[in-house]
């Protein structure tokens, strides 16, 4: 959910930034983007911020940040298994692909155009409709379907696996149950035949010195 959230949070800053020229949205995108990379310390959740970073405004610095680390790296520390962490990587690649476009349309605000290496050094007028067309285009459109794709096998996977494990716990446990109904109805055989034992060799023939004392 997150790593859909930031993309989403991304595709709106930027989008906001082409169409109004403010540049408080580009500072928010590489923000975002950088506590998405863990170059920046996450949100402190215990302050109520949720997995989106900026909504209409930016919320309060926290006054007790949390730890900078990368939206992979948390999720590999929470046991996701490779598989999954493969599919996640692949829709965060997507995502990154689409920051690049994103970092094109924002130097074409500035007037900077790629020089064919991959480096914004080329300067012509800005250019604000070819900025918006790399934004809103099919292209674009196309690129953010690719990033939803991974995390749609991504949730499968996982559910698969809950489903999995879950029933695993439920045969452990119904293997538990029985043992310990053995183990109950073995005691209770036990104590009938210690009972049984008791009375016959313990206590008639107590009984029977007793009469006889008497």
């Amino acid at each position: 959910n997150e790593l859909f959230q930031s993309s989403e949070d991304l595709t709106k800053m930027a989008r906001s930034y082409v169409t109004t020229g403010d540049s408080i949205y580009e500072q928010f995108f590489f923000e975002i983007l950088d506590i998405r990379n863990g170059k920046r310390p996450r949100p402190d959740p215990q302050e109520n911020h949720s997995i989106t970073y900026w909504g209409a405004n930016k919320p309060p610095a926290s006054s007790t940040p949390g730890n900078a680390i990368s939206l992979m790296d948390l999720m590999r520390r929470e046991g996701f298994s490779e598989r999954e962490l493969d599919l996640l990587q692949q829709s965060q690649k997507n995502s990154d692909n689409l920051v690049n476009l994103e970092k094109q349309a924002f130097a074409a605000i500035k007037g900077l155009y790629d020089d064919g290496n991959g480096n914004f050094t080329v300067s012509r007028a800005p250019d604000r409709d070819f900025a918006i067309d790399l934004l809103f285009g099919k292209r674009y459109t196309a690129e953010k379907a690719r990033i939803m794709a991974p995390i749609s096998q991504f949730m499968l996977e996982l559910d698969n696996r809950t489903k999995t494990t879950l029933r695993t716990l439920q045969a452990n446990f119904q293997q538990q149950v029985l043992l310990i109904l053995g183990v109950l109805c073995a005691a209770l055989l036990v104590v009938a035949v210690a009972t049984v034992y008791m009375r016959r060799n313990i206590l008639h023939p107590l009984d029977s010195l007793s009469r006889q004392a008497s």
